[in-house]
């Protein structure tokens, strides 16, 4: 984290200076690791900032459950469901992804210049905890929220938000 700080400081001061720096540069200059750690520093930030967003906007509205709404055969069902779709998905894609190889490559050189081709506590702390949990709370939450004051109709909401999910991903993998 100290590397961090230092890199993000510098950039600050330079900046605040007037000195006409090239932050790409310098960005593309960092370690994975260094680049890793800024990654957790900015979904923490994003965590912060959009949990109190949530608290502030929305967190006295106690959604209301019917009573027995989770019951233990419905989520059975939905796993089952989820690794079914997960294992259509993933045939689709072997049966489909040879005929587009460059498709492939670069799926795979974005995963390896973003860390993500490691398993070290940093890619699991970003990737696995922090990204989910944010992008969670931005697009079921705080988005979701929003436009159910637009639209009652929740299957259309439901579809919006998930667009945006999608899109915010652009990854067809």
């Amino acid at each position: 984290a100290g590397a961090v700080g230092l890199v993000w400081g510098n950039i600050v001061v330079m900046r605040a200076a007037g000195t006409d720096i090239d932050v790409e540069a310098i960005i593309n200059g960092l370690s994975l690791d260094t680049m890793m750690q800024l990654q957790i520093l900015v979904q923490l930030i994003g965590l912060i900032v959009f949990s109190l967003w949530y608290y502030v906007g929305f967190g006295r509205i106690s959604p209301k459950f019917p009573r027995g709404v989770f019951r233990r055969k419905d989520i059975i069902g939905v796993v089952i469901a989820g690794l079914g779709v997960e294992l259509f998905t993933s045939a689709v894609l072997q049966s489909v992804l040879p005929r587009f190889p460059n498709l492939m490559d670069s799926y795979q050189k974005l995963i390896e210049s973003s860390g993500l081709g490691e398993a070290t506590w940093l890619t699991i702390l970003s990737a696995v905890i922090l990204a989910p949990i944010l992008e969670e709370l931005v697009y079921r939450g705080i988005t979701l929220h929003i436009l159910m004051r637009f639209s009652q109709r929740f299957w259309l909401v439901n579809i919006i938000q998930a667009l945006g999910f999608g899109i915010l991903h652009m990854n067809i993998v």
